[in-house]
């Protein structure tokens, strides 16, 4: 009920059409939208697990706590989710300021990238 009960079918209609553009990508553009949609399904996560969190430190009631985590998602992560997957990784890269460094972040965050220098000395050794 309220203002908001269009949430679920506004996440619902994203992620078909999330679907829809990765099944039209080209294998090689698959792994840009996979960790982008995972990267933003975490912090999804974070807000649910915040607010979720909040409720049982403060003793607040559970019901509809999930209101604003879905709101988030579905107004602000999911059109993002979409907007980087319709470019794909040349579109999100051309963007000015942020473009490589959301596809850096896409691509690399959270695993060990190797620097040139330490490439050359496992090559040397």
């Amino acid at each position: 009920g309220g203002p908001l009960r269009c949430v679920t079918f506004v996440m619902a209609a994203e992620g078909i059409a999330w679907f829809l553009i990765f099944a039209a990508k080209r294998q090689d553009q698959r792994s840009f939208l996979s960790t982008t949609g995972c990267k933003l399904a975490a912090a999804y996560m974070a807000a649910f697990v915040l607010r979720i969190g909040q409720a049982l430190c403060m003793g607040l009631p559970m019901e509809r706590r999930q209101c604003v985590p879905d709101a988030i998602g579905a107004f602000a992560l999911g059109p993002c989710m979409l907007a980087l997957a319709a470019a794909g990784i040349e579109g999100t890269a051309r963007l000015p300021v942020l473009g490589p460094r959301v596809v850096t972040f896409a691509l690399t965050f959270g695993r060990r990238v190797i620097q040139p220098q330490e490439a050359a000395a496992a090559d040397a050794v």
